[in-house]
């Protein structure tokens, strides 16, 4: 037999070694642009309307509690509030005193071009106003008593705080000068009666209202009442001045005494009471108040200090 020949060796092929496929890169993501919020109108379920005769909301103002919730503040080397991107343009200043200065804001471009707000910069970081905004603010049930919508805004680059807030159509001082000082019986009754419902609304919130007179309450016009200077108003009342608002349980509250300066006449109405105390956080201060904001209203006083009562009577 024929020797069996050797099979040849097999080489082996080395094996092929795959480049890794660069990475391609990253595409940088486009930028989100945020939506500017929709500002809707507060359900009509939540209104209290009263209808006035004559005009009160010619020029009407358009403010929304929505706003607050987009507003931030920046400080450098001057106050700049934002709503969004957009610098909101400081119209003029409202009001001063010796817990802080309240300023008046528009928003001047975009879908909310026109709406407005006020800010009120504290003078003392400690002001109680903050602490009771923030408390109120996480009541679920103080949000049918009515209180100007208000929220506590951190400014940045600074440990201060400020209060936004909406803006209102004017207070009832507002409301009795614009009716030339004459405003009926009937429209009285009701806005004492709605805004006495607001004061027992707080109270079954275990909060008492201490600061009760005209300028600290608000109204604010029906979003379809007409602008016609001929045509008469709906009207709805807010409560302001929201420092003015006590916990019932509050040290402050239950201890505290206030002078009755503003309205120191005594039942006979002969003789003014020099002094004359009522404690703030009780029943009795609030319904004396209730009956001193009538005649405000109704005898056109602004301020009854040194007043006696059978002057106040002497021509009504």
């Amino acid at each position: 037999p024929e020797p069996e020949s050797e099979p040849e060796p097999v080489i082996e092929s080395e094996p092929v070694i795959e480049s890794e496929p660069e990475p391609e890169p990253e595409s940088e993501p486009e930028p989100v642009i945020q939506p500017e919020p929709v500002i809707e109108p507060e359900p009509e379920s939540e209104k209290e309307l009263i209808k006035v005769n004559g005009n009160f909301c010619n020029p009407k103002i358009k403010s929304n509690k929505k706003i607050l919730e987009n507003i931030k503040i920046v400080y450098n080397n001057e106050q700049k509030v934002y709503y969004g991107d957009t610098e909101l343009t400081k119209i003029n200043k409202i009001s001063g005193g010796a817990y802080g200065d309240v300023y008046r804001y528009k928003i001047p471009s975009g879908d909310s071009m026109g709406f407005e707000l006020a800010i009120k910069y504290f003078k003392n970081q400690n002001d109680r106003e903050i602490q009771i905004v923030e408390d109120l603010n996480h009541i679920e049930t103080i949000k049918s008593c009515k209180l100007v919508s208000s929220r506590i805004i951190n400014i940045e680059n600074t440990n201060d705080k400020a209060n936004a807030m909406m803006l209102m159509q004017g207070t009832l001082q507002d409301f009795k000068y614009g009716n030339n000082n004459n405003v009926d019986i009937q429209t009285i009754l009701k806005i004492i009666l709605n805004t006495t419902k607001l004061f027992k609304c707080l109270k079954d919130n275990g909060y008492l209202y201490t600061d009760i007179k005209c300028q600290n309450i608000f109204y604010n016009c029906d979003s379809d009442s007409n602008s016609d200077s001929n045509s008469d108003s709906n009207i709805e009342i807010y409560l302001g001045d929201l420092g003015s608002i006590y916990n019932i349980n509050d040290d402050s509250c239950t201890n505290g005494r206030v002078a009755m300066t503003r309205f120191p006449f005594n039942v006979t109405g002969i003789t003014r009471l020099e002094g004359y105390e009522l404690h703030m956080c009780s029943e009795k201060y609030m319904i004396y108040s209730i009956g001193c904001l009538f005649l405000e209203l109704y005898l056109n006083f602004n301020d009854f200090s040194g007043t006696l009562f059978k002057d106040i009577c002497n021509d009504n």
